[in-house]
């Protein structure tokens, strides 16, 4: 009689994989569309926003005026499969005085509109740099290593 339970029980975990609760991953702001609506255009400055949402790092240059935040959830599916739960963007745009002049929310459903330009980007760094010439002769050593290693 043991023995019959033991399997069952063996079968039945096995069945369903072990998985009592979804393995959900954030990352970026939680809650960004609720932390977002405390945000009003014309009236909240780059301090307001520190405060509610932190400091960004992706911050558009040269003048530092666009802002961006996001949060994404992921959760891992039916066989290891990372399924997207969340992908919320938002754009805050200020003026020179740092006072916001325009907010933009975009969610997952957005995110097939958007149409990106064909520009290519350009480079303002040096192409012969010291330091590219640098990774570039110890990215070239480490895969002889490699080779040589792989050869034994």
């Amino acid at each position: 009689m043991f023995k019959k339970i033991s399997i069952i029980i063996l079968i039945l975990t096995s069945i369903s994989g072990c998985k009592i609760n979804d393995s959900i991953k954030k990352y970026g702001i939680v809650n960004l569309k609720v932390k977002s609506e405390k945000l009003f255009v014309g009236k909240s400055n780059k301090n307001d926003v520190i405060i509610e949402l932190g400091d960004t790092i992706l911050k558009e240059f040269p003048d530092f005026n666009s802002w961006i935040y996001s949060e994404t959830e992921q959760k891992t599916g039916y066989l290891g499969k990372k399924v997207l739960i969340k992908n919320n963007i938002l754009l805050l745009e200020f003026d020179n005085k740092g006072v916001l002049v325009e907010k933009k929310f975009l969610d997952k459903n957005d995110m097939n509109e958007v149409l990106f330009d064909e520009i290519t980007t350009e480079t303002y760094a040096i192409n012969d740099s010291t330091s590219k010439k640098f990774f570039s002769s110890m990215r070239k050593r480490l895969q002889a290593k490699q080779r040589s290693l792989s050869s034994k």
